[in-house]
């Protein structure tokens, strides 16, 4: 499919701390059209599925400003430049959980939404973390710890409490891995 496409040009349309959104001009070969596409280009991002000994997942639960809500996730964030996905993964535990495991484990990755956006997001699964008691949050994070069953985050995701599209993709994956 590929084939069809010829990238023409680029124009940086924003920028900002958090992303940059690109118009990408394609010639669509099979009729000879031109169409901007949008593209929004942010840092790659890293999910981390955190399971304690007694076999809780460790959630968070947080104001996300897009959707003007609450949601209930799996901790993660963006993934520094030039900082390994594996080390993000295992900062991201910590930072927002105060969790930490010596089992950790990769999953894969998924592409957020690639109708759109440009980056992956990173899948790790953390066995038997415990609770070491110190968070770090970021400036505007005001985060709430959340202990939960693995029927109970079921319920949550059949109920739609837990709808973040990332959060889904890593269960998937999670269920997935443990059939191998």
């Amino acid at each position: 499919m590929e084939r069809y496409w010829k990238l023409i040009k680029v124009e940086r349309k924003f920028k900002d701390h958090v992303l940059n959104i690109d118009h990408k001009y394609y010639k669509f070969l099979k009729n000879g059209e031109i169409q901007p596409f949008c593209s929004i280009n942010t840092k790659n991002w890293v999910v981390v599925i955190p399971v304690t000994d007694t076999d809780k997942f460790v959630l968070v639960r947080q104001f996300r400003f897009a959707v003007e809500a609450t949601t209930l996730e799996f901790p993660g964030g963006a993934i520094d430049f030039d900082e390994p996905h594996s080390l993000a993964a295992v900062r991201e535990l910590e930072e927002e959980t105060g969790y930490k495991s010596d089992d950790v484990r990769y999953l894969g990755f998924v592409h957020p939404n690639p109708a759109i956006l440009s980056n992956k997001c990173h899948i790790y699964v953390a066995y038997n973390c415990r609770n070491i008691g110190k968070t770090s949050f970021d400036k505007f994070e005001d985060i709430e710890i959340i202990l939960m069953d693995e029927t109970e985050f079921k319920e949550n995701l059949i109920n739609n409490k837990i709808t973040h599209s990332i959060v889904v993709a890593a269960y998937t994956k999670y269920l997935l891995s443990k059939d191998q």
